[in-house]
């Protein structure tokens, strides 16, 4: 009786699904294999979410896996994977040529596809983390912490200058001792001691000092390569006493574990404490390395199939319930949600301004577990500020699967510039000027064919009486047009622009907010600019 007992609680499918699980972590330690030459095999990472400072806000890190030597790049949002490219142009290649490899986790500008094609051209072999398991780059994750705490110790009194001390943590760090090379990069990588040898004596001395130079570095590159082998063995004794071997064959059915879906632009959102741990079951069809497995996943799951061991668990007793569909997700691994139905709308009171928001079905989520989220689905909160010029062009696109309804896109836009004068918010008008010698046009394009022109003269005294004498320095919002969506699968890719090419005037003192996308009847009512022709 106990023993069945026992087995009824281990295949019971709601608590493989739920509970956690009450073992060490799974899967031993697989390090990557000991390079053999400095700059050859390197990884790379980003530092995000740091203050601005001197205009940029997060650090690019590459470090050479051999040496451990790193550079530090500073870099400012938005970047793109070719700005990304010519970065590494500059400050890596120039120095150490191209590697074999690059070890990097699944952001979004590693897995762009001019990413890959550009290094598929230079063959180098891009290696990437598993999904939710960022120790796979292990190495550079741990330098993240130590370059951190160096500037956390340096600017935490003005966290907005650490852009002037990076030079200087880069060279502290190459400079310091590696317990695992027993020496700093900067020897690995050079053969000297920063302040005690200099090239003048190398410069100065025979052929014979040089030939024992060189000795002198292939015995310490021997030696190196002996202690990062000695310092991987060390570490993968010492995290292997915490871990548990687990295997899998191909067929069996797991349970997958993955992060919570989170949501954080609404207020009222279902408790992540009580969200299941684990999704499935699904099949394991292949095996990639000792740790690392391949999933049948749905075809709605957009999410990258190799997982780690420790992501996953067995599936106990028969397999009669049906597979749950994991969270969507980014090729990063973001979670991501679908909404598929609009069930209600309501107002709310933010401050003093009434907000308009809805209540939106996700997919695969109980009905009961739909969230209120603001009217807006799409907004850009950059503000973009034309000074002085002779034509300009506002472009962009957003595929979304937005559930089926009728659908307004609006530019809001502003004359004039406000900034703080004592205290005192005021807004600038010196560069206005020219907008209303032409109208500006606003175009929308959907991916199933809907086209809609709008065209508007942003600095009318005809328009600031249609619109309850607007003036300068009122954000207005100009709609472009309307879309129709019957269905949200496939997702709806919508192109829009706002442009005025027109070289015979000099044009300045315009701000562009944001482009909104909302369901028709929630922009009743809402201001906008008046329709020279649509």
């Amino acid at each position: 009786m106990i023993d069945q007992v026992k087995v009824l609680v281990q295949e019971c499918d709601i608590c493989q699904r739920c509970k956690n699980e009450q073992v060490a972590y799974p899967g031993l330690l697989q390090p990557l294999p000991v390079p053999d030459r400095v700059w050859e095999h390197i990884s790379m990472d980003f530092i995000e979410g740091l203050p601005k400072s001197e205009g940029k806000d997060t650090i690019l890190v590459v470090v050479d896996r051999y040496s451990k030597y790193a550079h530090f790049i500073a870099l400012s949002h938005p970047f793109t994977a070719s700005q990304v490219a010519r970065i590494f142009l500059d400050n890596i290649y120039k120095l150490h040529g191209l590697p074999k490899s690059i070890v990097t986790d699944r952001d979004k500008v590693f897995l762009s596809n001019f990413w890959k094609g550009l290094f598929k051209l230079l063959q180098v072999q891009l290696l990437y983390s598993s999904a939710y398991h960022p120790q796979t780059d292990g190495q550079t994750e741990r330098l993240n912490r130590c370059l951190e705490n160096y500037l956390r110790c340096m600017t935490g009194h003005k966290p907005n200058d650490w852009n002037k001390w990076l030079s200087l943590a880069e060279f502290w760090y190459n400079s310091n001792y590696h317990s695992s090379l027993k020496m700093a990069p900067f020897k690995v990588l050079y053969g000297y001691e920063p302040p005690q040898l200099s090239f003048e004596l190398i410069a100065q001395s025979s052929v014979d000092v040089v030939d024992q130079y060189y000795r002198e570095r292939q015995i310490m590159a021997k030696a190196l390569k002996e202690n990062l082998a000695k310092a991987q063995n060390r570490m993968k004794m010492y995290a292997d006493k915490k871990r548990t071997e687990r295997e899998f064959e191909v067929g069996d059915w797991v349970f997958l574990k993955l992060q919570p879906y989170r949501q954080t632009s609404i207020a009222v959102r279902r408790s992540l404490k009580l969200a299941s741990k684990f999704y499935g079951p699904y099949q394991v069809i292949q095996k990639i390395g000792p740790v690392a497995y391949k999933l049948a996943l749905p075809s709605t799951a957009k999410i990258h199939p190799v997982f780690h061991i420790s992501q996953l668990k067995k599936k106990m007793g028969k397999h009669v319930v049906p597979a749950t569909d994991p969270p969507i997700c980014s090729p990063g691994g973001q979670p991501l949600v679908e909404p598929v139905a609009i069930l209600d709308r309501r107002m709310v009171k933010k401050g003093n301004i009434a907000s308009t928001q809805i209540l939106v079905q996700w997919a695969n989520l109980l009905p009961e577990e739909a969230t209120w989220e603001d009217y807006q689905f799409i907004r850009f909160h950059v503000v973009a500020y034309c000074q002085q010029v002779w034509w300009f062009e506002v472009s962009g696109s957003v595929k979304f699967p937005f559930p089926p309804d009728i659908y307004t896109l609006t530019f809001r836009v502003r004359l004039g510039k406000f900034y703080k004068r004592l205290g005192r918010r005021v807004c600038n008008f010196e560069h206005t000027h020219g907008w209303d010698l032409g109208p500006v046009r606003y175009e929308l394009f959907t991916s199933d064919g809907q086209h809609a022109v709008s065209e508007y003269s942003l600095d009318d005294s005809d328009q600031d009486d249609a619109n309850a004498n607007l003036k300068r320095g009122d954000w207005i919002e100009y709609k472009v047009g309307e879309f129709i969506v019957s269905k949200s699968d496939p997702a709806t890719e919508v192109r829009f622009s706002m442009k005025q090419i027109d070289c015979t005037h000099s044009k300045g003192g315009l701000c562009v907010d944001s482009v909104s996308i909302a369901p028709s009847d929630l922009k009743a009512g809402r201001r906008k600019g008046v329709s020279k022709y649509q």
